[in-house]
């Protein structure tokens, strides 16, 4: 379950219940309040997909990325390293598509 102030920001993104994923895609400013609020949390991402929305219609790049964490890495740690390569990856997959096409799907660890 998500903190409350990301799932604030999440359930604005585009619901990918039509292609059967349990997930929001969000814009990059979305993205990055989310990525701002994790650091917060201390809550780490564990990877992601990117889209893009061409005509209504969601079309997946098959763009990818994934962040493990490593032996005996604090969580804390973990979140900050994570979000880093996140960042990363947003501004390399940015400037492949346009910014405004680019949707995000991220998979946030759980605090469980």
């Amino acid at each position: 379950m998500l903190h409350p102030a990301i799932a604030h920001i999440v359930q604005q993104g585009v619901p990918m219940a039509s292609i059967g994923v349990n997930n929001y895609l969000l814009t990059l400013p979305q993205t990055r309040q989310v990525l701002q609020a994790l650091l917060r949390l201390q809550t780490a991402v564990l990877g992601g997909d990117v889209y893009l929305i061409s005509d209504g219609q969601l079309i997946c790049t098959y763009d990818n990325w994934y962040c493990e964490p490593h032996p005996h890495e604090i969580m804390e740690n973990f979140a900050i390293r994570s979000n880093k390569v996140t960042e990363e990856k947003i501004k390399y997959f940015t400037k492949i598509h346009k910014p405004a096409d680019a949707l995000f799907a991220l998979v946030i660890a759980s605090k469980d």
